[in-house]
């Protein structure tokens, strides 16, 4: 998923943040979701500047 060189602990932590993200932006939606992709609108740009390696 990324660069052999990039620090595991950032990769698991982007993850982390990630899931945080989505849960605060969706949460209220996540038990209702009535097909596979209703949340395929999330996007993760607001996380990723701050890992880059």
């Amino acid at each position: 998923m990324c660069d052999q060189a990039y620090p595991k602990k950032l990769s698991f932590q982007y993850f982390e943040d990630l899931k945080n993200e989505f849960e605060h932006v969706n949460g209220a939606q996540i038990k209702t979701a009535a097909r596979p992709y209703a949340f395929i609108k999330f996007e993760n740009q607001e996380i990723v500047p701050g890992y880059s390696y």
